[in-house]
């Protein structure tokens, strides 16, 4: 589970609300109907207050001047979760943004039901990681790590995270996360 997140989502949910637009978007019946540019308008409209109750969320957990590495898992949507990243950078000065690390090498989606029985190690095979970046990082200094994304459904992206963070960094940290909405 996550430390936090904005909205429990209801499957009676409006299109025009911005706070479901990152679930919205993906869901198939909206990508068949063209309806995608709905999802981005009603993101657009709302993003700014869906920030800021994200802030103050994460706020309940670091202090701005609180130093910590921000991760993402690997995604291929990034049109979501690079406003929440810009809103964390912005707000918290001493986040180390590490949310480009992780990226998927090709477009699966790991919620989908042939990737149930895979394994973190399974899944890791998926993923490309950026370990230039991660040498930039003076581990000994920093302790915190908050993962951000978009949408919670089976929980598998961020348990993902943490495996590969664990596994590479080979440290003990304080591992958050945070998303705009569960499912």
């Amino acid at each position: 589970m996550t430390d936090f997140y904005l909205h429990k989502y209801t499957t009676n949910e409006s299109i025009s609300s911005g706070i479901v637009a990152p679930h919205k978007y993906r869901h198939p019946l909206i990508k068949k109907m063209g309806k995608q540019q709905d999802c981005i308008n009603a993101w657009a409209k709302d993003k700014r207050k869906i920030i800021a109750d994200y802030i103050t969320k994460l706020k309940e957990i670091y202090s701005t001047n609180d130093a910590f590495m921000l991760f993402t898992p690997p995604t291929m949507t990034r049109i979501f979760i690079d406003d929440i990243i810009d809103g964390i950078v912005n707000e918290f000065p001493n986040a180390i943004d590490l949310t480009k690390v992780f990226c998927k090498k090709e477009n699966v989606s790991f919620g989908d039901a042939k990737y149930n029985d895979y394994t973190n190690e399974q899944l890791m095979e998926f993923i490309d990681i950026d370990t230039e970046k991660l040498k930039s990082v003076d581990w000994n200094k920093i302790e915190k790590i908050f993962i951000t994304d978009d949408v919670y459904a089976s929980g598998k992206t961020i348990k993902l995270t943490k495996h590969i963070i664990k596994r590479i960094l080979d440290k003990e940290f304080e591992i958050k996360s945070g998303v705009i909405l569960t499912i």
